[in-house]
């Protein structure tokens, strides 16, 4: 029943605001720096969405949600009593980003748009890192798992460009910084509907 009606009045509010371009749906992927001493690479990727509802003219409230993924792989050798045993090392981390905020519409002209927004909201951190347990008789390993849910906020930068009435395309570049844990940087390639 709660869906019935979650989904009713998804379609009363999209009914109210068709044709009058209010609304932005956006997808965004690409590159993620993840930087941490205890890794040996701080490339990653993400992807997400945005969502924007115009309240006045070049101003709207926004709400994100992104995804981060870092994973790294590193082949390892180790002397142990049988010889030299080969084994490798994974880390991974999961990041969960959610935000609502507010941004601006800084230049309209024609089809480009150039905005900039901001958000405050919840990340959810997954990190998984590997444990040498011992190198002798042979190389035993496993590995930490570390939770944490912390603030966040993002401040991005993008550039649209209308293909049509109803399509976009562009590039945004949105800084995350994680309270206690570090700042992350993403550049995105977006694809965004309009209604």
């Amino acid at each position: 029943m709660k869906k019935l009606v979650l989904i009713i009045l998804c379609v009363v509010g999209m009914y109210t605001v068709q044709g009058q371009e209010k609304m932005q749906f956006t997808f965004l992927g690409g590159y993620e720096h993840f930087k941490s001493d205890s890794f040996n690479k701080t490339a990653g990727y993400g992807f997400g969405y945005d969502f924007k509802y115009y309240f006045y003219n070049k101003i709207y409230a926004v709400t994100n949600f992104h995804l981060g993924i870092y994973n790294d792989f590193i082949p390892r050798t180790a002397a142990s009593d049988i010889g030299d045993v080969d084994f490798s090392m994974h880390w991974k981390v999961r990041e969960y980003k959610i935000g609502a905020g507010l941004g601006v519409d800084l230049l309209r002209l024609n089809e480009h748009k150039i905005y900039t927004q901001t958000t405050l909201g919840l990340s959810k951190i997954k990190q998984t890192e590997p444990i040498v347990y011992s190198y002798h008789p042979t190389v035993e390993v496993g590995v930490s798992n570390k939770y944490d849910l912390r603030y966040s906020m993002s401040a991005s930068l993008g550039y649209d460009y209308r293909i049509n009435k109803s399509i976009g395309i562009g590039l945004d570049y949105t800084g995350w910084w994680i309270y206690g844990i570090a700042y992350r940087s993403t550049c995105n390639a977006i694809v965004s509907f309009f209604f």
